[in-house]
C-alpha cells in the first residue's frame, strides 16, 4: 500500500468540505500537479521531478481519494451504530 498517495489523496478529498462538502472545491488536476510538484521537490529534495514522476503519483493519488471515502464512509456507519457522540454520522 502507498501510504504517501493516501494521505494526499485523502487531504484532497479534505478540500471538498467536512460537514458541508462541496466537490466544486476538490482540486483540479493544474492544482494538483503544481502541489504534487512541490510536495515532490521537498520529498527528494531536488528541484528535477519529471513529469512522469509527478503522473505516476497523480494517478495514485486519486485512486487512493476513493479508498479515503470508502474507509471514512464504513467509519461514518460503525460511528453511526455505536458512537455515544450526539452527531447524524449518516446525513
Amino acid at each position: 500500500m502507498n501510504y504517501q498517495a493516501y494521505d494526499i489523496g485523502n487531504h484532497f478529498s479534505e478540500f471538498a468540505g467536512v460537514d458541508s462538502v462541496d466537490y466544486s472545491f476538490y482540486p483540479n488536476k493544474e492544482l494538483q500537479w503544481k502541489w504534487l510538484r512541490i510536495y515532490l521537490q521537498t520529498y527528494h529534495q531536488t528541484e528535477n521531478i519529471s513529469d512522469d514522476m509527478i503522473e505516476e503519483l497523480y494517478i495514485q493519488v486519486n485512486q487512493f481519494a476513493l479508498a479515503a471515502h470508502l474507509l471514512w464512509g464504513i467509519w461514518a456507519l460503525i460511528q453511526a451504530e455505536h458512537s455515544r457522540i450526539n452527531f447524524d454520522f449518516i446525513q
